[in-house]
């Protein structure tokens, strides 16, 4: 989990201030559900294109985010944004990396709550187990 916490704040990072550009056409926008075990859940597809400096580009990230759990929370949000936006045909932005403009995101906007309790479940378990330890190396000194 927390491999793909740091990876995800960093590229938040890189689109907190990218610019917004104009999505020119979806290609793809789908909602396909999986069900197991008795839970219902979905996965999205996304594929865009979009122009910088006019060039063309393609892609399929809708989020800055490649953790499951934020992936989940974000691509249902975006995906019900991209369907009504459609309805409406009202247009539709996505964020450029500056860096890269191949890289392009269609929600740059950060789950808090959400990284705030992957970050308590990375630094839970550690913290139980430093304490653990600490208790075991007090009780073994005062034996010795």
């Amino acid at each position: 989990m927390v491999f793909q916490l740091i990876p995800d704040l960093l590229k938040l990072k890189e689109f907190s201030n990218a610019p917004q550009c104009e999505v020119i056409e979806i290609l793809k926008l789908e909602k396909i559900r999986r069900v197991s075990s008795s839970k219902v859940r979905y996965n999205y597809k996304f594929k865009y294109v979009y122009s910088v400096d006019g060039t063309n580009y393609t892609s399929e990230n809708p989020t800055v985010y490649k953790s499951q759990t934020l992936n989940r929370i974000s691509e249902g949000r975006i995906y019900d944004r991209l369907k009504e936006s459609q309805l409406k045909s009202t247009q539709i932005f996505c964020y450029v990396s500056p860096d890269n403009p191949s890289d392009a995101v269609l929600d740059n906007s950060s789950s808090t709550p959400t990284l705030l309790v992957q970050l308590l479940l990375i630094i839970g378990p550690i913290s139980i187990g430093a304490f653990a330890f600490y208790c075991a190396l007090y009780e073994w000194k005062k034996q010795h």
